[in-house]
């Protein structure tokens, strides 16, 4: 584990994922790749300005709403590029993925379907570990 100078590396919620929105805070990984994210891709493929919860938003997947399950799909593979980045930068083992939405095992399903994907189709995918495990790491159940 690699501390850093000021005791925040592995903190990659502030990382910037859009060059053409580096100043506000709607291109931070928190922002893409949190519950934010995840309910802004809902209401689009919803066509509403509705708010959910997490706990809402997959009760509809889990009932089988296509849109939503879409919506996850969506941000789970935003989720897979940003684990790709940090992989290809520090070769990781394993990645733990937390937060109360990383207990839904439909969105840890579609992460690594999305990984495997990249990883798949990547041109440096040769250079990359041939194994690479998500692991689930959920806050509300760590020890």
């Amino acid at each position: 584990v690699h501390i850093g100078k000021h005791f925040s590396a592995g903190e990659f919620s502030a990382i910037k994922t859009d060059y053409k929105d580096a100043i506000t805070g709607n291109s931070s990984f928190a922002s893409r790749c949190g519950i934010h994210g995840l309910l802004q891709r809902v209401q689009e493929k919803l066509e509403t300005t509705e708010s959910f919860t997490g706990e809402e938003i997959f009760e509809m997947a889990n009932q089988g709403n296509e849109k939503v399950i879409e919506a996850i799909d969506q941000f789970s593979f935003e989720v897979a590029v940003q684990i790709f980045n940090i992989h290809t930068s520090l070769d990781c083992e394993k990645v733990a993925v937390g937060g109360g939405i990383s207990a839904q095992p439909i969105l840890m399903e579609l992460i690594q379907k999305n990984l495997d994907l990249i990883f798949d189709n990547s041109i440096s995918a040769s250079y990359l570990s041939a194994v690479f495990t998500l692991s689930l790491r959920c806050s509300s159940h760590a020890s």
